[in-house]
């Protein structure tokens, strides 16, 4: 209707420029201050505009800062402070034209919190906000109500120092600007020191004594012992060295103090001044205390000395000038023995578990305990590195119970560790175990709960004089599934080998060492002196093996390092081949990685990383598989399959076959026909691509094969003879998980170029040893592999995001698999394969 009486306005003079005058569009439409604005319409003229945001409750009007102009588009920028809500939008063109405005077009945004990393710290310590509408100029951060110094400042994350002034605890963190606030209750924690276990327990005054923990903190703090203060040595976030200080003989507390706190352990050291006795404490208990029994202790040279154990099994014997290591013996009231190890002087726990170690140590042997005890000199007891081949795996099959109960299986010592006779902690696991000592096998028969029991555990035992092997058979069972398990150890029987074990471990503290003094920068030259010259390992050489271990470990720390199984050993050559596990921690989540018959070999006096010695990885995974959405020949529900996966460099294997577990007879796995790029970043931001050539080859039988099943699996290399590889099964499970994020399979649900959330249940009939996450990406001809944002993902999690790319090697993206493996410490595996855009 206006545009029939356009030329009775142009008579009256008005210009065609006024009638258009208009805002279409304002984008972004919300935004916090630094929002650049891209405003379109008609009629801004040309000369340079004004353009303001009005406050449409207030009327308050904050102009804008504009940076360019059109006609028809201007470009403008909210500089100023602006209190959030709904804003009109104003132009004012330059000249006589008049203002015109587009209603409700902008929103001005409060700070949005999102998270927090990492989520406890000390005061001074750095923390990263992420947030949105934080806006580009600096605002205000209180942590417990104290001002926060801001180091950094972001529309989308701000980083911030703890306020010197707090103490421990846990605070509220409010963040504001000029445009509103917002808060986060309960948000970071500052710790306080935690003690977990003190070494020796016992000690003379100036005797050096170590207290590991954690949340200690990096600044010195205090020690007193008593009262009375100790000076200190050595002082990290985990582990404080003091000198025992001049005391009176007896059992005092320990108070660890820092700046932020103070923990009190009661009854820790035992203070044996010189002339004083030095003595041995623990506790003797079945599931409840054995009060009033006679327990002793039996030295190497085979020397005893006794006491009677308190009404809470508790117990102190004098063992002054006698030679550690002990074989303990408890005569239980009523009736029966229990023994134990001691491997110090400090500390030694008897219960049935210690009971049945120290009769497969000697069953080994081919004698009982009661022979040894009598003549201790010529039946010693076991080693450190002996007593841990025993030692370990039994905690590996003990690890669900730890986990039910709270305990950490790594730094619990079966033999040593104090624990109350209460029905709690490791007493109610004793609670819920029947031992059954047979004539070749033991027997440990677990339940959660005795008259109606939701998970049971059956673990047999068998000792192999003959072989030195220590076979462990175990079955989990729940409503949800079943777990089984059959592992034999080696159990290091002479002195060469127990050598070679601690060479070994030495090249792992030096692993460490390396990767704790280099941090981010940490790089493969750092670590290629500890690898031999001619070493190969899943078809790697030096060089690449170099290059894995530096990417995986860059930034993160190895806390422990240690062999758990020995599958060979040549003296005459100098070269091991064992299982070795390495806790490794970055951030606040800590993974243990298993190298499995990793070869090493010695070098001097040294030893080196020597491989595997196979021309490519093999992977051979006996496992519950879960395929979403569920294509042919698998199905969406758990269900067993083997999965034999090959890869190496492109052009090196000829063809690779399979047999054994009554499912291949030399059968074929046949080459894909895509490839692999796998990126190995060698120095920070020196990243290299390795192509490599991929044999798969699966089967669904109907049931799992038996745990300790073994398969052949023969490579032939492009050149030289062909190589067979013997692949033991581990623990099977037939347990299954649910993914509850994506919900959907098409492409789109993979948010290429964004951010992809990955979410799933996690396990009960086995305990967790890792969660791998992994997306690999097919476009036409390639596929690429990509890891999760964070670098270990926690046996507790639950969740891990993506950002995904659009392309691989060049060419897009056209399906999406997300992979979930996870792992159990005996060998259980569950691995979902989750498919976006797949056919």
């Amino acid at each position: 209707m206006l545009r029939s009486f356009a030329p009775w306005l142009l008579a009256l003079g008005l210009s065609g420029s006024a009638l258009a005058q208009s805002v279409t569009e304002v984008a972004p439409t919300n935004g916090a201050v630094g929002t650049t604005l891209t405003i379109t319409g008609t009629g801004f003229g040309s000369a340079k505009p004004a353009a303001a945001l009005i406050h449409s409750t207030t009327g308050k009007k904050t102009v804008l800062k504009v940076t360019a102009f059109s006609n028809t588009q201007i470009t403008a920028t909210l500089s100023a402070a602006a209190v959030s809500g709904i804003y009109d939008l104003q132009v004012d063109p330059a000249g006589s034209a008049p203002a015109f405005q587009k209603d409700d077009a902008f929103t001005v945004e409060s700070p949005s919190i999102t998270a927090f990393n990492p989520t406890t710290g000390f005061p001074g310590d750095s923390i990263t906000l992420t947030a949105q509408f934080l806006g580009s100029k600096k605002g205000k951060i209180l942590v417990g109500g104290k001002s926060a110094p801001i180091t950094a400042w972001s529309n989308t994350s701000a980083v911030f120092k703890m306020p010197p002034s707090l103490k421990a605890g846990v605070f509220d963190v409010s963040v504001s600007n000029g445009s509103g606030a917002d808060n986060a209750d309960d948000a970071l924690t500052i710790p306080q020191p935690d003690p977990e276990n003190i070494d020796p327990a016992v000690a003379a005054p100036g005797d050096p004594v170590q207290i590991s923990g954690s949340q200690f903190g990096i600044k010195k703090g205090k020690v007193l012992v008593g009262t009375k203060s100790a000076a200190i040595s050595a002082w990290t976030d985990t582990s404080i060295t003091f000198a025992a200080p001049s005391l009176a003989a007896g059992i005092y507390d320990i108070t660890v103090s820092n700046a932020v706190g103070s923990a009190i352990l009661t009854s820790w050291l035992t203070v044996s001044p010189t002339g004083q006795p030095s003595l041995l404490s623990g506790i003797a208990a079945k599931g409840a205390p054995i009060g009033g029994a006679g327990v002793t202790a039996k030295d190497s040279k085979g020397k005893s000395s006794s006491s009677t154990t308190a009404m809470d099994g508790t117990f102190q014997i004098n063992v002054t000038g006698f030679s550690a290591p002990f074989l303990m013996r408890v005569d239980v009231p009523g009736g029966g023995i229990l023994y134990s190890f001691a491997m110090d002087a400090s500390a030694a726990t008897v219960h049935p578990i210690s009971d049945v170690i120290v009769r497969i140590w000697y069953a080994l042997q081919g004698i009982l305990p009661n022979v040894a005890y009598t003549n201790i000199t010529s039946h010693p007891a076991p080693s450190p590195d002996q007593l841990a081949a025993i030692t370990d795996p039994l905690e590996a099959h003990l690890a669900l119970w730890f986990g039910l109960e709270g305990l950490n299986v790594a730094t619990f010592d079966l033999l040593k560790t104090a624990f109350n006779a209460d029905g709690t902690g490791f007493d109610r696991i004793l609670d819920r175990t029947t031992t059954i000592i047979g004539v070749d096998t033991f027997t440990f028969s677990i339940q959660d709960a005795p008259t109606s029991p939701t998970i049971e555990q059956e673990i047999i035992l068998t000792p192999n004089a003959a072989n030195s092997t220590l076979r462990f058979q175990s079955a989990t069972t729940t409503a949800g599934g079943s777990t089984t398990s059959d592992q034999t150890v080696v159990i290091p029987s002479n002195a060469q080998l127990l050598s070679a074990i601690a060479g070994v471990e030495a090249l792992l503290g030096k692993l460490a060492t390396v990767v704790a003094s280099k941090g981010a920068q940490l790089s493969a030259s750092h670590v290629t002196s500890l690898i031999a010259a001619d070493f190969l390992g899943e078809g790697k050489n030096r060089t690449l093996f170099a290059g894995e271990a530096a990417q995986s470990l860059r930034g993160a720390s190895i806390d422990l390092g240690s062999v758990t199984r020995i599958h060979s050993f040549d003296p005459a050559l100098g070269i091991l081949f064992a299982d070795i596990e390495m806790l490794v921690s970055a951030g606040s989540a800590s993974e243990t990685i298993e190298l499995e018959r990793m070869g090493f070999r010695k070098s001097g006096a040294s030893w080196l990383f020597y491989g595997d010695r196979a021309p490519a990885e093999i992977s051979l995974d006996v496992e519950t598989r879960i395929d979403l959405p569920g294509f042919a020949p698998h199905f969406a529900n758990p269900h067993p399959h083997i999965n034999v996966d090959v890869r190496a460099e492109q052009g090196t294997i000829a063809s690779v076959t399979v047999s054994g577990g009554g499912v291949f007879n030399n059968t074929p796995v046949l080459k894909d026909p895509s490839v692999e790029i796998e990126e190995i970043e060698f120095a920070p931001g020196q990243t290299t691509q390795i192509t490599r050539e991929l044999f798969f080859l699966s089967a669904t039988p109907g049931t799992h094969p038996p745990a300790g099943t073994q398969f052949t699996v023969t490579v032939t290399p492009v050149s030289g003879p062909p190589q067979t590889f013997t692949i033991t099964s581990g623990a099977t499970t037939t347990e299954g998980v649910n993914i509850l994020a994506p919900t959907a399979f098409d492409l789109a649900a993979a948010q290429l170029g964004g951010t992809l959330a990955f979410q799933w249940t996690l396990p009960e009939t086995f305990s967790i040893q890792s969660i791998d996450v992994g997306a690999f990406l097919f476009g036409s001809g390639v596929q690429c592999s990509t890891e999760a944002d964070v670098l270990i993902i926690g046996t507790d999690a639950t969740s891990a995001t993506f950002q995904l790319p659009t392309t691989c090697n060049s060419q897009a993206v056209s399906s999406v698999n997300l992979n979930l493996s996870i792992d159990g410490t005996l060998g259980e595996r569950i691995i979902v394969i989750y498919t976006l855009g797949g056919p």
